[in-house]
């Protein structure tokens, strides 16, 4: 019995699969090491350059300068 959704690839065509430019079709990866490329979309919020929870706080410390960022 066939089932599509099962794809088989060796070693290096796994390691070829993540590095490839694109990562088109790339969902998964069962290697804890390896890495997913970020899906964007060419315009739109999809399209915004990712960044980190820190990096946001940061960049909230730089513009607004002495102003509250986090209140409890």
């Amino acid at each position: 019995m066939s089932d599509e959704r099962i794809v088989t690839l060796s070693t290096t065509g796994f390691k070829q699969f993540l590095a490839s430019d694109n990562g088109k079709g790339l969902h998964w990866v069962c290697d804890v090491n390896a890495e997913i490329p970020i899906k964007m979309t060419r315009e739109g919020e999809g399209a915004e350059k990712p960044t980190t929870l820190p990096r946001m706080f940061l960049n909230a410390v730089k513009t607004e300068g002495e102003r509250n960022s986090l209140l409890v």
